[in-house]
């Protein structure tokens, strides 16, 4: 989603006033300025596809401006990074000396009184996060904005070196706060997943552009029934292995029947083959020798693993096993969740929907 002066981070994205109203009324525009084709089919789909889109981004556009301007009073500095980061995309001339000058004021902002404003004000932790996020989302901004001058203009170097030091000091100094003092997660704490709710009214729209015909609720009804289908298979396959109905006991022997270090790959290579001649051989899709010999694997980082503990799809798999540096706890928990039962089902899943099928034609 591309607004113009447009700040982005993941799922956090900070837009200026400008910046909305562009996005908004180029929407708009498009809107009022087509129609449904009448050609062909395919112009039919297509123009509905990017309608649908359109209106998607449109929705996560207001849905980020609101949040922004509820945790607006937190970062009460963004505007004018905001402004400073527009001019320079505009390329409009800089007084450097102005910008020093801009610039050590909200140094000073940031080190004294925005702090015990943001106490003073009964901050909920929702808001206290998202604003440490926004407020991290300007920092690098910031440094985009000061390597595009330094060194190339000597007015700007002599000018805004120093302050602008003490504001990128000031800023990791206020995100930590804000993080750790009001929404008490500490420094270190790698684990702790703040959440930030949008309503129900944002999953509605998400469903919505998703082409997703149903409301939350049915969709949770959906989820209990089948559910209480699995219960049922789970307590089927624990008594067809021996544990009677205590399918958690035979879940968690299931857990222990994972490969030897250094061994993963060469499982999922073999369900991968396994996989594609299944299709094959029954006839349910076509699968191109380019998608079969393009096919490829890397290995999923310790750090990715710590939020996404299985394997993902796309241009290639990305296989989760355990590594040298990890501790002995978070090596167990990977093979545990990386069993030859569970790469099975995992496996099966991402050639077909992931690189096969959605990057080389499978049909």
């Amino acid at each position: 989603m591309h607004c113009g002066a447009s700040i982005l981070m993941p799922q956090r994205p900070v837009h200026s006033a400008p910046s909305v109203r562009s996005s908004r009324s180029a929407a708009r525009h498009w809107r009022a300025s087509t129609s449904l084709p009448s050609t062909s089919q395919p112009g039919r789909v297509d123009y509905l596809l990017l309608q649908s889109r359109i209106g998607r981004d449109e929705r996560a556009l207001k849905l980020a401006a609101r949040q922004w301007r509820e945790a607006a009073p937190l970062v009460p500095f963004a505007p004018t990074l905001l402004a400073m980061f527009e001019r320079r995309q505009r390329v409009e001339p800089l007084d450097a000396e102005l910008a020093a000058r801009d610039l050590a004021a909200l140094a000073r902002d940031l080190t004294t009184s925005l702090p015990r404003r943001a106490i003073a004000g009964g901050v909920k932790k929702t808001l206290a996060n998202r604003a440490a996020q926004f407020t991290g989302a300007l920092r690098k901004s910031l440094d985009a904005w000061f390597t595009f001058y330094d060194g190339y203009d000597p007015q700007f170097s002599w000018w805004v070196g120093a302050p602008y030091k003490d504001v990128t000091a000031a800023l990791d100094r206020y995100g930590a706060y804000l993080r750790e003092e009001l929404v008490g997660i500490r420094r270190d704490d790698r684990d702790t997943i703040a959440g930030d709710p949008v309503g129900r009214d944002a999953i509605v729209e998400s469903l919505a552009g998703e082409l997703i015909p149903y409301t939350p609720e049915e969709l949770i009804e959906i989820a209990n029934r089948e559910y209480a289908w699995c219960e049922r298979e789970m307590l089927r396959a624990s008594r067809d292995a021996g544990f009677g109905g205590d399918w958690r006991k035979a879940l968690e022997h299931v857990k222990t029947r994972y490969v030897a270090p250094g061994a993963q790959p060469a499982l999922v290579k073999q369900l991968a083959i396994e996989a594609g001649e299944y299709v094959t051989r029954n006839n349910l899709v076509t699968v191109p020798p380019l998608a079969r010999d393009t096919w490829r694997m890397i290995m999923m980082t310790p750090e990715r693993q710590r939020i996404n503990p299985f394997f993902t799809g796309g241009e290639a798999i990305s296989v989760s096993f355990p590594v040298a540096a990890m501790t002995d706890e978070q090596k167990r928990m990977s093979l545990r969740g990386n069993n030859r039962h569970f790469a099975r089902a995992t496996v099966f899943h991402d050639p077909k929907s992931g690189s096969w099928g959605g990057r080389s034609g499978m049909k």
